[in-house]
């Protein structure tokens, strides 16, 4: 199907036209007169409303064209020179060689001459007196370049070579039209599917819903006999959290996941919708606060900067796509741990001259082990260092 541009009227004639069709309609008894002001303002308004009608279809084919070069990968295709095969006549059977480079010249079938370039060294042994199969392309791009053949007049001197003949070129190929190009983006937008095929396909897809916020989507994983690493075919898992990273609950986890099945889907691949797990992380930490800041400010600021680094909705965020969950380092361990508490403390209160102490669940790192697993702040008590 190609691509059809906005269905409007870009003829100056026919909207000056249009316009008084309407004056006509609009006032019982009047008639056109050639040179009357109402047939000059037509005109006038057909040339600006014919203009901005093609500024409009330029727009749209800009545009189209932008979703074609950056969504979908399209580039124009550029002209293509043709191809052939000489075969050189040489002076005697001593041997010679046939450069790269070399240039030759024959007629095209208008009578245009058109020059070839021989591709690679070619060298003709001794005891023969032609030199044959070498393979020549035209030196300029184009359909023009095609259907060129018989004897061709030799542009570049090279010893021991008295003549030259090509067999008919072809290969040869004018750029891409911009119609053209829009035809084949149209054609390759008709094929796109919104059926999730990847992993990234079904966390991407599983956004769709409207209370699914971040997600995460392991190929090969099955919740019901998981292995590290993933390798139960036929198995992608999702896991899908709320703008304030609490998991979904199970009626809209049942919503997400027809959202990843639907109709010509991929057959044998079962998709499993999941909350993940939530650990409480109870801390308990003592600071200084800063010259200029009282002992409560000090306090209020390391209790929201430790509820902060413990928000699962800011856990894990996949910073060069929005809404994607970073998929976890397996080969480390993910931990809470006193140091990672005290260091975003420091991090995010000014208030906060330093940091005596921090305990984690009561002096015990928590570990995030799995693939789908968020801290969430438990019992924070901070209080001012002696």
């Amino acid at each position: 199907m190609p691509y059809v541009a906005p269905d409007v009227i870009v003829d100056e004639g026919a909207m000056a036209a249009l316009f008084l069709d309407e004056l006509a309609a609009r006032i019982p008894g009047w008639e056109e007169q050639e040179g009357s002001i109402e047939t000059q303002l037509a005109e006038a308004k057909g040339v600006l409303s014919a203009t901005l009608a093609t500024l409009l279809v330029d727009t749209a084919a800009d545009a189209y064209l932008g979703f074609a070069e950056r969504i979908l990968g399209m580039v124009f295709q550029q002209a293509t020179p043709a191809y052939a095969a000489a075969t050189f006549s040489l002076a005697d059977d001593a041997g010679y060689t046939v450069p790269a480079g070399t240039q030759v010249t024959v007629a095209a079938p208008d009578g245009s001459p058109v020059g070839f370039t021989v591709l690679g060294d070619h060298v003709a042994a001794a005891g023969t007196t032609t030199l044959g199969g070498v393979p020549v392309a035209s030196i300029e791009a184009g359909a023009h370049t095609n259907g060129c053949s018989g004897p061709a007049i030799l542009e570049t001197g090279v010893v021991g070579v008295t003549g030259a003949t090509i067999t008919t070129s072809s290969g040869g190929a004018d750029p891409e039209t911009q119609q053209e190009f829009l035809d084949r983006a149209t054609a390759r937008a008709r094929r796109l599917s919104a059926i999730p095929i990847t992993a990234g396909d079904h966390a991407a897809a599983a956004l769709d819903h409207p209370a699914a916020a971040r997600a995460l989507a392991v190929s090969l994983f099955d919740p019901a006999s998981p292995t590290d690493p993933p390798d139960s075919p036929g198995h992608v898992t999702v896991w899908v959290v709320d703008e304030a990273g609490a998991p979904l609950p199970a009626a809209q986890r049942t919503e997400v996941k027809a959202l990843l099945e639907p109709p010509g889907r991929v057959l044998n691949v079962q998709v499993h919708v999941e909350a993940p797990t939530v650990v409480a992380v109870n801390v308990v930490a003592s600071v200084w606060p800063t010259d200029g800041f009282s002992a409560a400010d000090a306090i209020a600021g390391a209790t929201m900067a430790i509820r902060d680094y413990l928000d699962p909705a800011r856990w894990g965020l996949e910073t060069e796509a929005p809404g994607l969950w970073s998929t976890p380092d397996r080969a480390a361990e993910r931990m809470v741990t006193d140091l990672g508490v005290a260091a975003a403390i420091r991090k995010a209160s000014p208030a906060v001259a330093g940091v005596s102490s921090v305990t984690v669940n009561g002096g015990a790192s928590v570990s995030l082990a799995g693939w789908a697993t968020l801290p969430n702040a438990g019992t924070v008590t901070v209080t001012e260092a002696a």
